[in-house]
């Protein structure tokens, strides 16, 4: 189960941090920049839809506990809390 805050995991100091939601762009911009053919396509497995449950499933306790967590990532990351 994931529950540590990325900002702990990366050093303070990176050139380029991917996204998941740009993953296939993300990595074109990796494999230029080490001189890699970039017309690679990432394989889609095992994808699963939308999740059934959103922040407004969860209690303003929990909410804020994961805002409490999470803040240094979304502040680092450019995340923000979802409705």
């Amino acid at each position: 189960i994931h529950f540590r805050p990325q900002s702990f995991l990366v050093p303070a100091e990176v050139d380029f941090i991917g996204r998941t939601e740009t993953l296939a762009h993300d990595l074109g911009a990796v494999l230029s920049r080490i001189g890699l053919q970039v017309d690679r396509k990432i394989p889609r497995k095992n994808a699963s839809g939308p999740s059934p449950l959103s922040m407004r499933d969860v209690t303003h306790r929990t909410r804020d506990s994961i805002d409490r967590l999470y803040r240094p990532d979304f502040e680092r990351f450019g995340y923000a809390m979802q409705d």
